[in-house]
């Protein structure tokens, strides 16, 4: 019975040069209570999927992957930036794809008309933010861009708008300030200076802005968990997490949703701050 069920799956599989094969004997090839059994699809020219490759990884295993291999983020200060791998509409942007799936959920809950993106590099999270705002069918919903700098920047949307500058500076929450204020839901994203004092700078700035509900999330505290692990961009006083650490001793209105990591692979550990009043 096993080799009929393998000789029709092969047959099926045959127009498009593949096969099952099996990786390890087992005592059945559909049901086993044996977690050794390796099955997978073998290609003509008999090339392993990288799901064959890596089956093994860790979960920092593949966060090390994930950042270095496809978002081109070093793994330590002495690493280089590589080509990001990662893109939207053919716009490079460096998201874990399973944080970009709770975002969707968020926006989806919240209807927020203004999205504050602080740092926005190439632009691709910049243009999936201004889509997912077309699907709620919101005219007024906007996403404001704020970054230092545009030189790598190609998103355009009608929904977007750009300010350029220091996200912390008097000048750029100045312009920023009529936005929230004509706005009734507002959710912020931060991924903007990325050192502990740089992103409590913006949280100072901007915190008062998030309405009761909704959230500033905090991106790419995952740095300060592979410092933990002995290996990370972020040296001296650390990264993101630090200043969210620091920012929830003086803020009680804002409070960590664990249930946003409940993916566990993201890169905005305990970035998910929703405020509460």
């Amino acid at each position: 019975m096993k080799r009929l069920v393998k000789q029709i799956v092969n047959a099926a599989l045959g127009p498009f040069g593949a096969k099952i094969v099996r990786r390890r004997k087992a005592t059945s090839f559909l049901n086993t209570d044996d977690t050794s059994l390796k099955t997978g699809i073998e290609l003509e020219d008999r090339r392993a999927s990288p799901l064959m490759l890596n089956s093994e990884m860790s979960l920092r295993e593949w966060s090390y992957y994930h950042s270095s291999a496809v978002l081109g983020v070093p793994n330590s200060d002495e690493d280089e930036r590589g080509p990001i791998r990662m893109k939207y509409f053919g716009i490079p942007l460096r998201k874990n794809p399973l944080d970009l799936w709770i975002y969707q959920e968020m926006i989806f809950d919240l209807k927020p008309d203004l999205i504050i993106e602080i740092g926005s590099a190439h632009g691709g999270s910049t243009l999936w933010l201004a889509h997912q705002l077309d699907l709620l069918g919101d005219d007024r919903a906007k996403v404001l861009s704020l970054d230092i700098d545009r030189t790598p920047y190609l998103a355009s949307h009608p929904r977007i708008t750009e300010l350029t500058g220091d996200s912390a500076s008097e000048e750029i929450v100045r312009q920023v300030k009529p936005h929230c204020e004509n706005a009734s839901v507002v959710l912020i994203l931060h991924d903007g200076n990325h050192s502990a004092e740089g992103v409590t700078k913006d949280l100072a700035a901007y915190a008062d802005m998030v309405t009761p509900g909704s959230y500033l999330v905090v991106e790419d505290g995952l740095g300060d968990v592979k410092r933990q692990w002995g290996e990370s961009q972020y040296t001296g006083e650390g990264g993101p997490l630090k200043a969210v650490l620091e920012f929830l001793k003086t803020r009680d209105d804002y409070q960590i949703d664990y249930d946003k990591e409940r993916y566990i692979l993201t890169q905005n550990n305990l970035g998910f701050l929703r405020r509460v009043r």
